[in-house]
């Protein structure tokens, strides 16, 4: 019973907005690390009030004995629903008969653990279908992306005028250094060169470490090179050599922790676009021109009119991530540099 009663305030803080030190924190970074997916499918479009299916994915095999989910209301009340486990698929199926259109839901699934006995953690998201729709999958990242790169030319006539934005999807803040996180860039045939390693001073303009070393729950990091102009190497977090940061067509872009992207598990997210045999899914991202950008889709609906300043996912971050370069990013001209002390943009 106590179990039950603090999932509820759990979440309630988390739909509040409260901050870290509100919530039961894990181990690592992620509120909830082994939560990889979310789907949603109306089974008929006849009713107004019909069958719901949510599949929950998980990333890696867990144990359902230590773990709970269910749906609420917008008032918090829990709607009846029946679940069933594929462990063939580390996948939960939930339905419900019990959910009316234009109306929005939450779907709270919380301490499936592969390790049993850790602190309690808490998942949500909140859905709204109409009659007749398929709700487009959405697949919220749980680690550090890339969310936007811009290959040169942003601001001024000037190539170095480049820089690599990253996006925090969890509710925690992570730290660069702890982490050992490390970016790498490579060829579209060649082998990962280091950018930087938030460790090394000599890496970044004047040896020095950068001030900001960590990225804020649902926030941003800027890097940018040395020799870009004025106005966006004094919004850049980090400040690399022109040496080490040579952005260009027919690239390859990789967020590791420790090791390098050769060491398939260091690799927490990558990029590639162009040209280039390696990517995530079945082809990479479109070539950014000049003065243009790749930046990552808030969701997987999402278009280039719905991540536009003024429109419904333009505050919505860039969380999402199918594993599919060409799905999950968006050709922009109108690039938008982000860094940590920008607003923080809640996806959920």
């Amino acid at each position: 019973m106590f179990q039950k009663y603090f999932i509820i305030l759990v979440m309630l803080l988390s739909l509040a907005g409260c901050t870290e030190g509100d919530t039961a924190k894990a181990e690592n970074d992620n509120i909830f690390p082994y939560v990889k997916l979310f789907k949603s499918l109306i089974s008929n479009q006849n009713t107004e009030k019909e069958s719901l299916w949510i599949i929950v994915q998980f990333s890696e095999t867990i144990d359902t004995n230590y773990g709970t989910h269910f749906i609420l209301d917008n008032t918090l009340n829990k709607i009846d629903s029946s679940s069933s486990w594929s462990n063939e698929n580390s996948q939960i199926w939930i339905t419900s008969a019990h959910l009316d259109f234009q109306t929005p839901y939450v779907i709270v699934v919380s301490n499936y653990r592969n390790i049993p006995g850790e602190t309690m953690n808490i998942f949500t998201t909140n859905f709204l279908f109409n009659k007749g729709e398929t709700i487009l999958s959405n697949h919220p990242a749980n680690h550090i992306v890339i969310s936007e790169i811009c290959l040169g030319k942003f601001s001024a006539d000037n190539i170095d005028d480049e820089f690599i934005e990253l996006y925090n999807p969890t509710a925690f803040d992570i730290s660069l250094i702890n982490n050992d996180i490390r970016i790498y860039q490579a060829s579209s045939t060649g082998d990962p060169m280091l950018v930087c390693n938030f460790s090394s001073t000599n890496h970044f303009m004047n040896d020095t470490l950068p001030s900001a070393l960590t990225i804020p729950a649902y926030g941003f990091y800027l890097i940018v090179n040395e020799n870009a102009s004025s106005p966006l190497v004094s919004i850049g977090d980090a400040v690399v050599k022109d040496s080490r940061m040579t952005l260009s067509k027919n690239k390859r872009i990789y967020i590791c922790s420790s090791g390098t992207p050769s060491q398939h598990d260091n690799i927490i997210d990558f990029i590639g676009f162009g040209e280039t045999e390696n990517h995530e899914g079945t082809e990479p991202a479109l070539n950014p021109e000049d003065g243009c950008s790749l930046q990552r889709k808030a969701y997987g609906s999402s278009t280039l009119s719905s991540m536009s300043e003024g429109e419904q996912d333009f505050h919505k971050g860039n969380s999402e991530d199918s594993d599919d370069n060409k799905a999950d990013f968006i050709l922009t001209s109108s690039p938008i540099p982000q860094n940590s002390l920008s607003t923080v943009e809640d996806w959920r």
